[in-house]
């Protein structure tokens, strides 16, 4: 079963510059490119900020604001997990 992916046409929107970007309230990333490509640069930026959103509201306890990573740490954890998750389901449906 194909991983949910961000449409091409709006992905390629957003590479020309034309579209609005990742939609906030329904994040997709494009499975078909890594996850350095500009558009998916821009869903993990969006997912680190929601996250140090959500430490800052207290809903990831027991991190605490003050113990919370920087977004630079955050998204990098987000890239390697994201990356590793990809090349294994590639690997998988080869």
């Amino acid at each position: 079963m194909p991983l949910p992916t961000a449409p091409p046409d709006v992905v390629d929107s957003r590479l020309d510059e034309l579209g609005n970007g990742p939609d906030t309230n329904n994040l997709l990333l494009d499975w078909r490119h890594s996850m350095s490509s500009v558009w998916n640069s821009k869903v993990i930026v969006i997912l680190a900020k929601g996250f140090i959103q959500d430490v800052g509201d207290c809903n990831q306890l027991p991190l605490t604001p003050e113990k919370c990573p920087s977004l630079d740490v955050i998204k990098k954890n987000c890239y390697k997990k994201l990356q590793a998750l990809q090349d294994k389901y590639s690997w998988a449906i080869c």
